[in-house]
């Protein structure tokens, strides 16, 4: 395995000096013009090979439909001329969601869907002519261990994994998924199917893959007395059944889905892996699944590998990490040509199928050459662009009109659209769609941990603290700043808590620009405050997803009631005090939700209500 590098590749020769120093094949072609070739996918045909894959932008309405940026990306990848579009992750359920901004379908977010498949079929149209109609495919997903219901994680698993629960911190006791469970969701999943052909997609893909649950069911083997765990049939039940019920349920819809062929995780809790191995692909599952489901009438099928959270550099080679995490051994060309190889050994033991294959976006403007080398040679049918769409949306009109792909406009593998949704935020490409993305970025990495830890070692931890004395409150503002950076979550919130009930609903919209910060004596000697907010807010949310967020309720009550008329910050607070004191409280307000002056006037910029008001809900709980 050759040392990880950054691309230095100028020239198709260099790439081929690079291929044969490696000892790496996959095959090249300086004809593009196969990559326009009609391709028919069931009863549709599409106008060229290229494919825009399922990268989400996490950038929904709170109830999960595509907002303001969804359809601009989605404009901008029908004016770019890819042959079908694979729209990105769309959760079936809302405690699947893997971020509050992923897209979720249902009956109230139907009609925005809607105008989102029209919307981006008539800029195609506009742009290319009438017979110019790309193919749109919906994804729709479980995200299994990667859940987070309103932003809290909330895991939900098919097995236990020695590799992967260390990582979410589970117990040998955390609950798996039940049969009874899994049964419901399929149904879950027809009716999503249903609702996506209402919204005028032509297909679904049943999400397989990136160890989201179906990927994670594949490779239960350790999920013991359970008809969705142990034996290969019991495995790949929830997609064959699932599947065969959306097609009896919708005939016209295309039932596909993105499927891992290998994990590069070791067995038994890697699917697709060598037994003896977990760096070497055993196909022979996967290949008898696809058999089975093309039976169900499959007539394409999305080939992926690997965990993007575990082993990211084998399913995306990239030139830079994201920020905590090392280069990897592995160089990336390996690691593209471990991709084509893999796509490859699927399409030819399925010639008749259509295949997409991926992992070409490292090749930045060398992408043509390899996407029509596999095209010809029978490795792939189509070619699909994730990161690459993100950054060069019309890289498909330029490759037919220009004769080549742009460099100064391809992805450079920086990982910061991969950045961008570890931070939680929305994502896009920084670098070439810099404008929006660029600010999003800066201020994602600016309240990031990694972040405000550098920014708490700042901290002087002062006897007699200024910023405290700034404070109306007169919060240990060093002390909460110390435990974080020690990252004591629970003492950093209970320092926090002593002076303020609601730290984090204060932490939006206290004016810390002239009380703690402006009081630091870092703005007079870096002329910059230790940022002592965004520490807080990052405190607070974390200490609810941590579930601190409670009364402390003593064992014995004290024998007296009291009321307390408003349900804002102000009465909140004053019934958290008395049922912390031993009180029984009745909380009245003229609304059924708390909120008050917050959800009222505070404005959008300074307070994110949805979220932070939740925090009320923890502590009254």
């Amino acid at each position: 395995m050759a040392k990880h590098e950054r691309f230095h590749l100028k020239t198709l020769e260099e790439l081929k000096n690079k291929m044969g120093e490696m000892k790496l094949s996959f095959p090249l072609s300086e004809d593009f013009s196969v990559m326009y070739d009609n391709v028919k996918i069931g009863t549709h045909t599409i106008p060229n090979r290229f494919v825009v894959h399922p990268m989400e932008g996490f950038d929904s309405a709170p109830d999960g439909a595509p907002g303001e940026l969804s359809f601009r990306r989605y404009r901008r990848y029908a004016e770019g001329g890819s042959g079908l579009i694979w729209y990105e992750a769309t959760a079936v359920l809302n405690e699947c969601r893997t971020n509050p901004g992923q897209f979720w379908l249902h009956k109230g977010t139907l009609s925005v869907f809607k105008k989102l498949t029209d919307d981006t079929r008539k800029v195609a149209q506009n742009v290319f002519g009438s017979g110019h109609r790309p193919l749109s495919i919906l994804q729709v997903t479980h995200s299994g261990r990667y859940s987070k219901k309103n932003g809290k994680p909330c895991p939900i698993i098919a097995h236990h994994s020695e590799v992967l629960d260390p990582i979410h911190k589970l117990g040998k006791d955390y609950p798996l998924i039940t049969d009874d469970e899994l049964d419901a969701l399929q149904e879950t999943y027809v009716q999503t199917a249903k609702l996506a052909y209402e919204a005028g997609f032509d297909g679904v893909d049943i999400k397989s893959c990136h160890r989201y649950l179906l990927s994670e069911l594949l490779a239960s083997f350790t999920r013991e007395n359970s008809r969705y765990g142990g034996s290969f049939e019991n495995r790949t039940r929830f997609l064959r059944e699932t599947a065969a019920k959306i097609k009896k349920a919708v005939p016209q819809l295309i039932v596909t889905s993105r499927l891992n062929v290998f994990d590069a995780i070791r067995y038994p809790y890697g699917w697709g892996v060598s037994k003896d191995d977990e760096k070497k692909a055993d196909l022979t599952e996967p290949l008898q699944l696809i058999k089975m489901l093309r039976e169900i009438d499959y007539p394409l099928l999305n080939v992926s590998i690997a965990n993007p959270y575990f082993n990211p550099h084998w399913g995306r080679p990239y030139d830079h990490p994201i920020v905590g995490m090392n280069p990897p051994e592995m160089h990336p060309l390996e690691g593209v040509a471990n991709i084509i190889n893999i796509a490859a050994e699927v399409q030819k033991a399925f010639p008749e199928m259509p295949v997409i294959g991926s992992g070409y976006t490292w090749l930045r403007h060398l992408l043509p050459y390899a996407a029509a080398g596999s095209v010809k040679e029978g490795w792939a049918t189509l070619i699909g662009q994730g990161r690459g769409a993100f950054a060069y949306p019309d890289s498909v009109k330029d490759i037919k009109e220009k004769g080549g792909m742009d460099p100064n406009k391809s992805c450079i593998a920086c990982s910061a659209c991969t950045q961008l949704m570890r931070d939680g935020d929305k994502t896009g490409c920084v670098i070439r769609d810099s404008r929006i993305y660029g600010p999003v970025y800066r201020a994602a990495r600016a309240r990031s941990e990694d972040t405000l830890k550098k920014e708490a070692e700042r901290c002087r931890n002062c006897e007699f603290a200024n910023c405290s004395a700034g404070c109306p409150a007169s919060v240990d503002v060093p002390g909460f700043i110390k435990a974080f950076e020690r990252g004591d979550i629970k003492e950093a919130y209970e320092i926090l808590k002593k002076c303020n009930v609601l730290p984090e609903l204060c932490a939006y919209v206290c004016p810390s620009e002239v009380q703690c910060e402006q009081h630091c004596m870092e703005t007079i000697l870096k002329g910059a405050a230790v940022p002592v907010r965004e520490i807080q807010k990052y405190v607070s949310k974390k200490a609810r997803e941590l579930g601190l967020v409670v009364a402390r309720v003593p064992e014995k009550a004290n024998g007296l009631k009291a009321a307390v008329i408003g349900a804002g910050p102000a009465g909140l607070s004053c019934a958290v005090d008395l049922l912390e004191k031993g009180y029984s409280i009745d909380l009245y307000d003229k609304r059924k939700v708390v909120g008050g002056t917050p959800d009222d006037v505070i404005p959008a910029y300074r307070l994110t209500v949805g979220d932070v008001l939740s925090e009320t809900g923890e502590i009254l709980k």
